[in-house]
């Protein structure tokens, strides 16, 4: 029972001595390569508009020692990574793609779309973070809300496509790993239900 609960202590007291500072994680698509129809398709690229806050960041952990670590995309920024995997999306069907960078996400601004488009796809961050809390098992709550908006150039028609996602896993043992499999599964799974083409 001594030997037990010894035990239990060391490895409260190891889980707490992990480094605090700053991770970086590799958020990306996961979804598998399809057969599709032929489309030819603009993306603009995803606007991040998280108030006050690093564009890189992407969530924290407290640590039992108080600390925290910070976790932040590999990439330039969440916006880009999350442009990179819709792009993976299409890319995986199938479709040809072009970058846009100057559409306003309006039904209007759909006239100035080149014609040679049949679809333009953008989208908001309106939130997109993890937290994981201190403990012998830890935690973790992933919230991503997205604003898809999805443009029908031949038929000057704007599709607005609210997500809204609140996660949460628990593990004995914490990792970047199973964070950042946590992520890129549940981004994949809104890509796959959002964009229906």
């Amino acid at each position: 029972m001594k030997i037990r609960y010894l035990l239990f202590v060391f490895i409260l007291i190891f889980s707490g001595c992990t480094s605090a500072g700053s991770k970086f994680i590799h958020v990306q698509y996961l979804g598998k390569a399809e057969a599709s129809k032929v489309l030819n398709i603009g993306i603009s690229p995803f606007v991040d508009q998280r108030q006050n806050i690093d564009k890189k960041y992407i969530g924290k952990r407290i640590l039992n020692s108080g600390n925290e670590e910070i976790y932040y995309v590999d990439d330039l920024s969440v916006a880009d990574t999350i442009t990179k995997s819709f792009e993976s999306h299409l890319k995986n069907k199938g479709y040809s793609f072009t970058k846009i960078n100057d559409w306003s996400h309006d039904v209007n601004a759909l006239k100035k779309i080149n014609r040679k488009f049949q679809y333009i796809i953008g989208g908001e961050i309106k939130e997109f973070e993890f937290f994981a809390n201190k403990g012998y098992a830890t935690s973790t709550n992933l919230d991503i809300t997205l604003v898809i908006y999805i443009g029908d150039i031949q038929n000057n028609k704007l599709t607005k496509v609210p997500v809204h996602l609140n996660l949460v896993r628990k593990d004995i043992k914490f990792s970047k790993e199973k964070v950042e499999k946590f992520i890129n599964e549940s981004l994949t799974e809104i890509i796959l239900k959002s964009l229906i083409l």
